[in-house]
């Protein structure tokens, strides 16, 4: 499987900044100009720190960033 090249710019960010917290790798994802996930554009969210401030938004940044660092580690 093909990764998007969105998720692997994003996964890159996450394994070569491990201390970062994830309100810091969502200002790099959006300095970096990489895209939010495509369903979460439907709720008008466009940016990384858009989301990480939408409470609702924030438990998915932090499960995403989550997920890419297991991977990072296996």
């Amino acid at each position: 499987m093909l990764l998007d090249e969105d998720v692997a710019k994003r996964r890159a960010i996450v394994s070569s900044n491990p201390s970062l917290s994830a309100k810091e790798l969502c200002a790099k994802f959006d300095h970096h100009r990489i895209a939010v996930p495509k369903g979460w554009k439907d709720a008008d969210i466009e940016w990384w720190m858009k989301a990480y401030r939408h409470r609702r938004f924030r438990v998915r940044v932090h499960n995403l960033i989550s997920r890419d660092r297991a991977r990072v580690n296996e």
